[in-house]
């Protein structure tokens, strides 16, 4: 590839960046009044705070909390998937860029989410080249740790275990002693999620500015 080509690649690349900086803030955004309500159900479930509704109160109730729950579910799946293009569009771009350090392919950036035991650990490793990758670190280090990636991954990780002990308890509960462990676990991925959609925004948003800022196309290390 020549330079003017390089040049015009990468270009497309930052507009494409960008393109899905929008979308994803926008998406995490919409995903708070979601993460509010199921904070609402699980504290006044756990607390007993439904116990004085009246019979017509608590129907109408399920009735809007399933409908909540059913348009949460295809915003999550919506919001995952523009998330998961984000990365791997800002991935890409370090390789079009020409950041040697850079070991991860844009496919296994977002790959490596949903492969059980991996997803632990290399998503974060992979995050982490890509912020430094993109902003550049001390010494050029494309593997140090930074705060806010240490707190949106400790998040990431409290949101989807707690998340899954809860629908894993959901799916199978019969007594009240269930639904508690249920609510419970909801509380907890709910608290969690507070932390990590706000801390992903600032995430998306400086990685995005930070390459947004390149001039230099062939390497953000000097």
């Amino acid at each position: 590839m020549n330079d003017a080509d390089q040049n015009g690649h990468s270009h497309e690349g930052l507009q494409k960046l960008a393109f899905w900086t929008r979308w994803t803030c926008a998406l995490l955004a919409l995903c708070i009044p979601f993460i509010l309500f199921d904070l609402f159900e699980s504290v006044m479930f756990v607390n007993g705070g439904f116990e004085n509704w009246s019979y017509d109160s608590v129907t109408t109730y399920d009735s809007i909390s399933a409908t909540v729950a059913y348009v949460n579910l295809g915003v999550t799946v919506i919001s995952t998937a523009v998330f998961g293009r984000w990365i791997y569009v800002a991935a890409s771009n370090l390789v079009d860029y020409g950041v040697e350090q850079f070991e991860y392919t844009p496919g296994w950036s977002v790959g490596w989410f949903f492969i059980p035991i991996a997803n632990l650990f290399k998503p974060y490793q992979a995050m982490r080249q890509i912020w430094n990758g993109s902003r550049g670190s001390p010494g050029g280090d494309i593997d140090a740790n930074h705060t806010l990636l240490i707190f949106w991954w400790g998040s990431w990780l409290a949101t989807g275990i707690a998340g899954n002990i809860s629908f894993r308890t959901f799916m199978t509960a019969e007594f009240y002693e269930d639904f508690y462990r249920g609510y419970s676990a909801l509380l907890v991925s709910s608290l969690a999620s507070l932390v990590l959609f706000p801390i992903a925004y600032q995430l998306v948003v400086r990685v995005n500015s930070a390459q947004q800022s390149w001039t230099d196309y062939r390497s953000v290390f000097d």
